[in-house]
């Protein structure tokens, strides 16, 4: 027996290997945090799909998507102002997630006063604001479009499932057409339906459906709709707020605007980015145009003054060279301040029909 075994080298090593030092205060040290899973979205999807968009894409009044709704509109009579205000509130840029709620209210009034005297649209445009956006960068839309409670309740009895069936369809048809990448889910249809909606169900509203606790847990559900895949960020109708008093509603409040602050921050940067963009592309627009006129007026007094010192064979080519390298550059830069011009001609038109129904 060698009474020096546990002293030879080999082992000494083995032992310093096998007993490491126990660290007692690991526990405390603190980690960090993991993501939820909207934390991920936000880093591994949205941030990344704003990254490659470099112009903003706009939904059109007169996009295709809202003939339907029309038909729908003028086949119950309903007020004028009721189709005008779905579709203004639907008209943003596809670029930046689409809200959904429920469905509308006060929706027969003018845009401005729709917004003032609705609490849900006042809270949507406060914290919207507050990320660097409008509601009308954003696209807005009901689960149930141009029904509101009264007009669903002055629906005879025999009509009224298949009209909720019908108007159900059109947000279904609109979500295909237009085909968003990324949903905000303020509403919890499936799981508490009114009772005015009595029976109704739908797959798509189950895919649709968000909770408290997934929207408290900042849950993100992927769903499929008619023929396309779309991300659901868990949320609650911001209307919630207002059926509690002091602290809870403050929570209520706190938790629905960190969700919305994640989502739509970036997409306020990114916003700003792009205005910054175009103003740049404004102003060398502007100078590149007094360059163009400056060339047209001076171009042959020029020519002369270079024939005369034996450089016109060089010179004169060299002319026509930078009128169309500068032909080009402001065929470029129209094509760009376009995308920002179709935004101001849809605000144009959307204010003047505005104006029209008042």
């Amino acid at each position: 027996m060698n009474l020096f075994l546990r002293y030879t080298k080999d082992s000494l090593k083995k032992s310093s290997v096998d007993s490491q030092p126990l660290n007692h205060f690991k526990h405390f040290i603190p980690t960090e945090p993991s993501k939820t899973e909207l934390e991920e979205l936000i880093t591994d999807v949205l941030k990344p799909q704003l990254g490659r968009k470099s112009e903003f894409k706009w939904l059109s009044p007169d996009d295709p998507c809202f003939l339907r709704a029309k038909a729908i509109w003028e086949k119950y009579q309903w007020p004028e102002q009721t189709f005008f205000n779905f579709r203004d509130l639907l008209c943003g840029c596809r670029n930046i997630p689409l809200i959904v709620l429920t469905n509308p209210k006060n929706d027969d009034l003018p845009f401005d006063d729709m917004v003032t005297e609705t609490s849900t649209l006042s809270w949507l445009k406060n914290v919207l604001h507050s990320c660097g956006l409008t509601l009308e960068d954003v696209m807005i839309m009901d689960l149930f479009p141009m029904l509101s409670d009264n007009r669903l309740d002055a629906l005879d009895e025999s009509q009224r499932d298949d009209v909720v069936q019908e108007i159900f369809g059109l947000t279904v048809g609109i979500l295909s057409d237009i085909k968003p990448s990324i949903i905000i889910s303020c509403q919890c249809f499936a799981r508490s339906p009114p009772a005015r909606f009595r029976s109704f169900n739908h797959p798509v509203v189950d895919s649709l459906c968000s909770s408290m606790a997934r929207a408290t847990a900042q849950r993100v559900l992927t769903a499929t709709i008619d023929n396309f895949e779309t991300r659901v960020i868990q949320a609650f109708h911001p209307a919630k707020i207002d059926y509690e008093v002091g602290e809870k509603s403050a929570v209520l409040d706190r938790t629905l605007r960190e969700i919305f602050k994640l989502v739509f921050s970036p997409c306020g940067e990114w916003k700003a980015k792009l205005e910054d963009f175009y103003t740049i592309i404004s102003e060398v627009h502007a100078a590149a145009l007094k360059l163009s006129a400056f060339i047209s007026t001076h171009e042959q007094i020029l020519v002369t003054v270079n024939a005369s010192r034996g450089h016109i064979e060089t010179r004169s080519g060299e002319w026509p060279k930078l009128k169309n390298t500068l032909a080009e550059l402001l065929d470029g830069i129209s094509r760009v301040a376009s995308v920002k011009t179709g935004r101001l001609a849809i605000t144009t038109t959307l204010q003047e029909e505005r104006s029209q129904c008042y």
